[in-house]
C-alpha cells in the first residue's frame, strides 16, 4: 500500500491514512476557525454606524511607531482612539473638562514620569473610571508582571510584539465582557 508523507519537525515520515485524514481534518477546522473569526470581526465593522466609534480608546505608549500601528489599526477597524506618549499628560488630557471618558485603556508599562502600573492605579481608583477596561501592552512577559497588571486592574496583557488580529481581538473581548 502506498501511504502518503507528512512533513513534521522530526522530519519526513510515512503515515497511514487514519493519521493522514486526522491531520487534514484538524487543518480544516483550524482555517475554519479562523475564517469565522475574521468573518464576525467584519461583520461587526459593518453593522456599526460609520459616523459614530464603536468604543473610546486611549492608549499610553511612549513609543511613536507602537502609536501608529495601534491607531492606524483601530480606526480602520471603527474605533476611536487618543493617543499619548506618557501617563502625565493622558492624566491631564483625562482630567480636562472637555475630554470624553474613554471605554478602555491600552497602557504600556515602560513609560516615562510614571510607570504604567502606576498610570492604571490612579486611572482606575477614580470612581468615573470603575467600568473602563484596561489592557496592557508590554515587552514583559513574565508571570509576575501579568499579576502586577491584574492587580492593578488591567483585564487583559498582550505582549509586544503582538499582531494586528491579536489586538482587535484582546480589544473585542475586554469591550464585551
Amino acid at each position: 500500500m502506498n501511504y502518503p508523507v507528512i512533513r513534521t519537525q522530526q522530519g519526513i515520515r510515512k503515515v497511514t491514512l487514519n493519521v493522514w485524514q486526522q491531520e487534514r481534518e484538524r487543518t480544516a477546522w483550524a482555517a475554519r476557525e479562523r475564517q469565522e473569526r475574521e468573518h464576525a470581526a467584519w461583520m461587526a465593522h459593518e453593522r456599526h454606524d460609520q459616523h459614530s466609534p464603536l468604543a473610546r480608546v486611549l492608549l499610553i505608549d511612549d513609543s511613536a511607531t507602537i502609536r501608529k500601528i495601534v491607531t492606524t489599526t483601530l480606526t480602520r477597524a471603527g474605533y476611536e482612539t487618543q493617543t499619548f506618549a506618557d501617563g502625565i499628560a493622558a492624566m491631564r488630557w483625562l482630567a480636562a473638562p472637555e475630554s470624553q471618558l474613554p471605554d478602555l485603556l491600552l497602557v504600556d508599562l515602560g513609560l516615562p514620569k510614571m510607570d504604567g502600573y502606576e498610570v492604571i492605579r490612579r486611572i482606575k481608583g477614580k470612581p468615573q473610571f470603575a467600568q473602563t477596561r484596561c489592557i496592557i501592552l508590554s515587552r514583559r512577559d513574565g508571570m509576575l508582571d501579568k499579576l502586577k497588571g491584574r492587580l492593578a486592574g488591567a483585564t487583559i496583557y498582550l505582549a509586544k510584539p503582538f499582531t494586528a488580529q491579536a489586538l482587535l481581538t484582546a480589544v473585542h473581548t475586554s469591550l464585551s465582557r
